[in-house]
């Protein structure tokens, strides 16, 4: 069987059109379901969203393709080069659930912060109730840290979230044994395209 080729490219980098596309994804129920923002983004926000990365060297996007298609979108922020460190996070169409393309993206995009950025530690935030993120985040060594109540609003209500993060060290020692539990490799080939 040959593998799904999946590929990173920074926002910045890609074509108008492709940067639509991602906003379109952005938009989708099912994506702003968990963000912490949950109104429409407008066209105008968005290509906003995408220059700040120019001057903003704290924030790093990707848009994630299969093929020629935008299917989801991969973000590293809050870096602090001098402590390094970072929060990240991405989503993939809905219609991507249930592949095994979370764990193959996770695995490559958890590496690169520490194997190619050269980061020590790495934070995610789940909101509460997306237990099925918890679980893929706990099999690629994230450890709970705090759960933050009632830290932000949305649909007009206060909601809540996870906090779980990463060590190199402990990434490096425990990525073969990871690795060995990602069955997805199988179907998919994730690359991200650098500099």
């Amino acid at each position: 069987m040959k593998k799904r080729q999946i590929t990173l490219q920074k926002a910045l980098d890609i074509c108008r059109d492709d940067q639509l596309a991602l906003r379109t994804l952005r938009n989708k129920k099912d994506c702003r379901k968990w963000m912490y923002t949950d109104h429409i983004i407008s066209i105008n926000e968005h290509f906003q969203w995408i220059e700040n990365q120019k001057i903003d060297k704290s924030l790093i996007v990707f848009a994630i393709f299969e093929g020629k298609e935008v299917i989801g979108m991969f973000k590293i922020n809050n870096i602090s080069w001098r402590h390094k460190t970072c929060d990240w996070g991405y989503y993939i169409d809905s219609s991507y659930a249930g592949t095994g393309i979370g764990q193959a993206l996770e695995y490559t995009t958890v590496d690169f912060i520490f194997n190619t950025l050269n980061l020590m530690k790495q934070t995610v935030e789940v909101m509460e109730g997306n237990e099925l993120v918890l679980r893929l985040h706990s099999k690629f060594l994230f450890k709970e840290e705090g759960f933050r109540r009632s830290a932000i609003i949305k649909n007009k209500k206060r909601c809540s979230y996870h906090e779980l993060s990463v060590l190199r060290r402990d990434w490096n020692i425990g990525k073969a044994k990871v690795k060995t539990l990602v069955k997805s490799f199988k179907f998919f080939d994730v690359k991200i395209i650098w500099k």
